[in-house]
């Protein structure tokens, strides 16, 4: 069985949203800078500066090349399925929880999730932040694209599965072929 992976998230994602800014201005200053200072000092320039200029737009190529290929991996259309559900649980509690702030005290949403086989199983800790849990699961499962197929709640904690459906017998074929 694997080990089920940990998601906590804060109700507040403006960190991450300013580093991935800062991140993008860096690579893309690397990548039109050089071509900026090229063109406006023309041909004044030594071979030397011309060969740091062009090997700082390649890194700032390289640079925007890793952070898209970073963006689509870590997004919730990732081919990596464990990413993908990763990323969509994020945009989903972004979904129904508004930001709560109390000061220094930060809440926060704990999912625990797995893939076993065919099965995704997901575990909430909502921390009093939701009341309607199995309400979270049918709105979840719509949303991640997988039919619900158990719902369990517990002490401080909601378990979901979800996955396909089993595939159902026919009783008359099954009799035909003397089965039952």
């Amino acid at each position: 069985m694997e080990r089920m992976k940990t998601l906590k998230l804060r109700t507040d994602g403006a960190a991450v949203t300013a580093a991935k800014q800062l991140v993008l201005s860096i690579a893309l200053l690397f990548t039109i800078f050089p071509f900026v200072v090229l063109v406006w000092s023309g041909s004044t320039v030594t071979p030397d500066i011309q060969k740091m200029l062009s090997n700082m737009s390649l890194a700032g190529v390289c640079a925007l090349t890793v952070f898209s290929l970073m963006l689509v991996l870590l997004s919730r259309y990732s081919p990596v399925k464990r990413l993908a559900i990763r990323k969509k649980l994020m945009l989903f509690t972004k979904l129904f929880i508004k930001s709560e702030n109390d000061g220094t005290i930060e809440h926060s949403v704990t999912w625990k999730y797995a893939i076993k086989g065919k099965k995704i199983v997901i575990d909430l800790y909502p921390n009093g932040l939701i009341r309607d849990t199995a309400l979270i699961g049918r709105q979840l499962s719509q949303y991640i694209g997988e039919n619900l197929l158990e719902y369990e709640e517990t002490d401080g904690k909601s378990r979901y599965v979800y996955g396909e459906y089993p595939s159902r017998y026919d009783g008359i074929e099954l009799l035909r072929e003397g089965v039952l």
